[in-house]
């Protein structure tokens, strides 16, 4: 008999799907919206440790940016870990 692996769950994506820099896997995925505001935020050019004090209503968004912090990015500028520059 041949041993039966059991299949991890797939997680589906809302839409927009984010990496830490450098990684091949994503650690989240979230809505459009989300993303959005997330970029307009390092757009007005907040650190990532701002922008997660910044975002009181959007759980969702606070759980990446909190993501970005415990990699260490919390000191970067959002815009440059957004576009990798980090």
């Amino acid at each position: 008999m041949v041993p039966v692996m059991a299949k991890t769950p797939k997680i589906q994506s809302l839409g927009v799907d984010w990496f830490l820099p450098g990684a091949k896997r994503r650690f989240a995925s979230s809505t459009r919206a989300t993303s959005y505001l997330i970029e307009a935020l390092g757009d007005e050019g907040h650190t990532v440790s701002s922008a997660h004090d910044e975002l009181r209503y959007d759980p969702e968004g606070r759980a990446i940016l909190a993501r970005y912090v415990e990699a260490g990015y919390g000191l970067a500028i959002l815009a440059d870990v957004l576009a990798n520059k980090v």
